[in-house]
This record gives structure tokens, sequence and C-alpha cells, in this order.
């Protein structure tokens, strides 16, 4: 019975990685930046530290939350490329410890890009996550919160995910 809850568990988990309703909150943030170190699936660091070079759009989500991700990570990626930072983290509390081997060894498999790895969920309760839809959070280079959108994407919000980025981005 441990064994398939914990399949169950760690499918769900990672199911919810691949994949979310929409609220939106504006320039935000009068609390200090969020600066991190994690590990990714693959072992390596992922930090993010301010104040840095370029904007930062970080895509935080839960288990339930990660169902919609790549309709945020693929638009943003693909226009604005290497000129932001663009950081993926799953936020993973609920995970008991006895299964997070399993749990990174599927996202290994099912990940090809590097996704910061927060067991403890302090980084999304820093930022104000909100539970059960994946959240998008463009940062400045000092590393304040400019736009909090969460949910599914829609063309509104990545429209405004956009404006936003393209308002923080220095001129050519």
């Amino acid at each position: 019975m441990t064994s398939r809850l914990s399949a169950i568990m760690a499918t769900v988990v990672l199911a919810c990685l691949l994949t979310a309703r929409v609220a939106v909150s504006g320039p935000t943030s009068t609390n200090p930046p969020v600066g991190f170190a994690l590990l990714d699936q693959f072992g390596e660091a992922k930090n993010c530290q301010y104040p840095k070079t370029n904007i930062t759009v970080l895509i935080v989500a839960d288990r339930q939350g990660c169902e919609s991700i790549d309709g945020w990570i693929e638009p943003i990626k693909k226009q604005y490329g290497g000129r932001i930072d663009l950081i993926g983290l799953a936020d993973l509390p609920d995970v008991p410890r006895f299964i997070r081997g399993m749990v990174v060894g599927k996202f290994k498999k099912k990940m090809t890009h590097s996704v910061g790895l927060d067991w403890n969920g302090e980084i999304s309760r820093a930022l104000g996550a909100i539970k059960e839809v994946p959240n998008v959070y463009v940062m400045d280079t000092k590393g304040l919160q400019l736009l909090h959108v969460s949910g599914s994407v829609t063309e509104q919000s990545l429209s405004n995910v956009v404006q936003t980025i393209a308002a923080a981005l220095p001129s050519r």
C-alpha cells in the first residue's frame, strides 16, 4: 500500500508540474526582495540574488497549480529568450521526505529544464503565492515585485506580463 500511495503522490506532483484560474495584482510589493538558493532536480544550485543584471520572471506552482505552467513558459521564453531570467520553482512542502527521491527522479525524466525544488515552501510563502494555481512574478533588477499574476494563462494575463517585462527592460 505504501509503494502504491507513493507512486500515486509522485504522479500527481509530476502531473501538476507540467501544466491552472486567473487573478492579477498590479505593481505590488513593498516587501523586501525575495532572494533564494535552492537545488534543482539535477542537484545543481539555483540561485536568485538581488541586485542582478536581468529582469526576473519567477513561475511558482504547487502540486495543483502546475497543470498549466507551459502556457506561461513558452510564450515568455519565445518573446524574451536570454533577455530575462526565467525561473521555475516547484512549491513542494507537502511531499513527504520518504518519497522526495522518487519525485526528483520523475522531475529528471519529465523536465529537461531546471526547476528549483522548494521542499519547505518558504519562497512561495514569502512571495504570497496563491495555492492551487500557477503564480507568475515579474521582478525588477533590484528584486522588487512589479507584477503578480496567478492562474491559467489568458490573452489578457499574458499581455499584462509581457507589457510589464517590456516596460522594465532597458532601452536598446
